[in-house]
């Protein structure tokens, strides 16, 4: 295999297993609980901690491999998540295992954003690079998907701490590739010392953008609805409330992150052929609804089918309003990047902390936070809505055939 596809399929299983070791632990919450006699409470909060660590290393790491090096920046990174890992496969109490799911999230949280870096630099090809992105789009809700089943399937036949040392062999795998075909876009790269005012400057630059922010944070709540809600609250909703077996609920979960691929698709093909804010409020409404429909049937089978629409109306809003919050800004896109996927981490630290301390059940806490999202990004897109570039205006005239010419 050539040099330059080892490299990107490395930087892929960097992206895939960044979101695979992330999704791996909301899952089995209810089986950690019964089979090693910790509070879904505690769990509950070690879930936020590796969220909201996540995103930590996510938003700091990403800026600091502009002056440190990306490629030494992952293998620190991977090094780290890898002692998480070993820690959370050994232990023996709630403590142990918090402070693993700590180290993991501070090591993991790098992956994506500093893949997403250098895969940035590296290629300078503009076809190869959508490519590329593309392909990310995809493994985001690909490690989610994989994890739900794998965590759930070895949990149930075999000893939950079992996958943390699959996720650890996988982890040194990936080290291993990482150290021989990853290397700094730059061949005349030199670290230098961290430049915390540099840094800071990158952060203020994209924050007093209001676009990207209302952006960001409109991506940011969307999907940590499937990553943070869905799959963390599931176990509960579907296994204790619901009482459906545990391989039932691996499929429901399967059909939950498949639903959120599909909205992605809808935003990608559609949203070239219409006003992407037009197509924002159809999925604004289509959550809506279906949160309508939760509130009012409580039941199994209507609880399952508004949770794949809502997946689905989260998946659209997923690449318009990455489009939408890119498209504003002229540089530090990789502070950008980093801002995207800590963001969503936080919301879902968020919920997860707000599910283990509020004495509330699951489905309404799910309804609750379902009207909030829905009704902060319906005002932020009625106040500020985005600007087309004048290439986007002037796409919207041309012909069918034209469009597909170019």
């Amino acid at each position: 295999m050539k040099a330059d596809k080892r490299f990107i399929y490395t930087i892929y299983a960097i992206f895939f297993i960044a979101y695979l070791t992330l999704s791996s632990t909301a899952p089995i919450v209810l089986m950690i609980s019964q089979k090693s006699h910790m509070s879904m409470t505690d769990l509950q909060l070690g879930v936020s901690l590796l969220f909201f660590f996540f995103s930590v290393s996510s938003i700091v790491l990403g800026p600091v491999s502009d002056f440190l090096g990306r490629r030494y920046v992952l293998l620190i990174a991977q090094s780290v998540s890898l002692i998480g890992l070993i820690v959370c496969a050994f232990s023996d109490s709630f403590y142990t295992f918090a402070f693993g799911l700590v180290i993991i999230g501070l090591g993991t949280g790098a992956f994506s954003v500093v893949s997403r870096s250098i895969v940035n630099h590296a290629i300078k090809d503009h076809h190869l690079l959508f490519k590329a992105y593309t392909t990310f789009s995809v493994l985001v809700i690909a490690g989610p998907i994989v994890a739900t089943k794998m965590s759930i399937e070895m949990a149930q036949h075999m000893n939950w701490h079992l996958i943390y040392g699959a996720l650890a062999i996988l982890v040194v795998l990936l080290l291993l590739s990482t150290y021989l075909n990853a290397h700094e876009p730059d061949e005349h790269f030199t670290p230098s010392r961290v430049h915390v005012k540099g840094i800071t400057e990158q952060f203020l630059y994209c924050a007093k953008n209001v676009l990207f922010m209302k952006n960001a944070i409109l991506v940011g709540l969307f999907f940590s609805i499937v990553l943070g809600l869905f799959l963390g609250f599931g176990p509960e909703v579907f296994i204790k409330h619901f009482h459906v077996s545990t391989n039932e609920y691996a499929n429901i979960a399967l059909f939950i992150c498949a639903s959120y691929f599909v909205g992605n698709m809808i935003s990608k093909h559609v949203g070239s052929r219409m006003v992407k804010r037009h197509l924002k409020f159809v999925a604004f409404a289509l959550v809506a609804v279906s949160t309508l429909i939760l509130n009012t049937h409580m039941t199994l089978d209507y609880t399952i089918g508004t949770f794949i629409a809502i997946g689905i109306g989260a998946g659209m809003l997923g690449p318009m309003g990455t489009h939408g919050g890119m498209k504003v800004l002229d540089k530090h896109f990789g502070t950008a990047a980093a801002m995207f996927t800590a963001l969503f981490s936080i919301f879902s630290a968020v919920w997860s902390y707000l599910h283990a301390v509020l004495d509330m059940n699951a489905l309404t806490l799910i309804s609750m936070i379902l009207w909030f999202i829905v009704i902060v990004c319906t005002v932020f897109e009625l106040v500020k809505p985005d600007r087309e570039t004048k290439s986007e205006q002037q796409s919207k005239v041309k012909s069918p055939r034209i469009q597909k010419a170019a």
